[in-house]
């Protein structure tokens, strides 16, 4: 490990001796947050929030329907019968099982549709970039994931996504 830390240092060294040398124009960009911040993205997202609403509204009612059970066994518990009170949390576990099950499907649901609207959109946003280096003629752009620590003013996402908000395809 101490190897690898070292080695990298020595790269970054030598890379930044030679940018230095070199004049080399550095930036850095946010791929995700760029394409998802796009007028395109939030249209579409907000359209997707609108067809996951009904199954929104299905898991509130189901923890709402789960509340409803509680608190009649806490107000009724004392005067239930053994086999109502195991009925009661028969069903109630039913529920809660259902409701964890729905809500993980309404997650993996919800997240693969967002993954579908940033890989749509991530063609529009490379021809933005591209535009964008070609502009500032940049010489390099990292993605911001890589990059410890950045300079603002050296934070090309928001041109990227403006520029990608004026491409018509």
């Amino acid at each position: 490990m101490k190897k690898l830390s070292l080695v990298l240092a020595v790269v970054f060294g030598l890379f930044t001796q030679v940018a230095l040398a070199a004049d080399v124009k550095i930036a850095v960009v946010d791929v995700r947050s760029g394409v998802m911040t796009s007028e395109e993205a939030k249209l579409k997202m907000e359209k997707l929030k609108g067809e996951f609403a009904q199954e929104k509204a299905n898991l509130e009612a189901l923890q709402m329907e789960i509340k409803k059970m509680e608190e009649k066994a806490q107000k009724d518990g004392a005067v239930m019968s053994m086999e109502e009170k195991r009925k009661l949390e028969k069903e109630a576990m039913e529920k809660v099982n259902e409701l964890k099950f729905k809500g993980q499907q309404f997650q993996q649901s919800s997240q693969q549709e967002a993954q579908e609207v940033f890989q749509s959109l991530l063609p529009k946003f490379q021809k933005a970039l591209k535009a964008v280096i070609d502009e500032q003629k940049l010489d390099l752009v990292i993605a911001r994931e890589a990059a410890l620590m950045v300079k603002p003013d050296l934070d090309i996402t928001k041109a990227v996504t403006d520029k990608m908000n004026t491409i018509k395809e």
